[in-house]
């Protein structure tokens, strides 16, 4: 364990806890493949999977669109839908795309099909880099936001118990770096930000805060960190 403490009150902590029930009964109402769509695209979401349906999805595909450039190798981890990667390939001819959750690889594949981008992306399961070997000029992640331990695969969408994963996330990074190579990564103060910036700052990253948008009452940031 990393030994975590929130760098924030209890009341703060609380608050977290209660937005945190609200984005797991909205995910857990998901019984039925459903269509949403993001910036003119149509994405397919599946049951029992994290699903783009607060700001943090949209904010980062509009800076994926910025940011990638033709001839980036990119990954897109916790792919999800696959949404980040679709975004991507639009500029980038190859993309490989990693969840650790079965049931985002499936979607992913469905909504990379719809998206007529079966020649650009490839999906693989993954937890985090444990299956992936390659060094990549850009790397995309949407990480969980929030501490808490998550009470089963529906909810590792949003939490990760103590910040484990985004501490291996930082640590293992670089080596899945080409020696340009960035990270696009969006966060939220409904999380922990000032721990996100300490682990960047711990691995010897810099960043500049690229976007930022208020929404749900909280505030979505996109890092760029190199």
């Amino acid at each position: 364990m990393n030994g975590y403490k929130p760098l924030m009150d209890e009341k703060e902590i609380q608050r977290r806890r209660k937005w945190q029930d609200e984005v797991y009964n909205n995910l857990e109402e998901i019984n039925n493949e459903k269509e949403v769509e993001v910036l003119e695209k149509k994405l397919i979401v599946l049951p029992k999977m994290f699903a783009p349906l607060w700001g943090d999805s949209l904010l980062l595909a509009k800076n994926i669109l910025k940011e990638t450039k033709d001839s980036d190798y990119v990954l897109d981890l916790g792919t999800g839908t696959g949404i980040q990667g679709i975004f991507a390939s639009e500029k980038a001819n190859r993309v490989l795309s990693a969840d650790i959750n079965p049931q985002a690889i499936k979607c992913a594949k469905l909504n990379i099909k719809k998206n007529k981008k079966e020649d650009k992306i490839n999906v693989i399961e993954s937890d985090l880099f444990s299956n992936i070997k390659e060094r990549f000029d850009l790397i995309l992640f949407n990480p969980p936001f929030r501490w808490f331990k998550p009470r089963d695969m529906l909810e590792r969408g949003a939490l990760d118990e103590n910040y484990q994963t985004l501490h291996t996330f930082f640590k293992e990074v670089r080596n899945h770096l080409t020696n340009k190579g960035r990270i696009l990564l969006v966060f939220s103060d409904s999380g922990d930000i000032k721990y996100l910036e300490q682990l960047i700052s711990k691995y010897g990253f810099n960043f500049n805060i690229v976007d930022k948008e208020k929404l749900n009452g909280w505030t979505y940031f996109v890092y760029k960190i190199q």
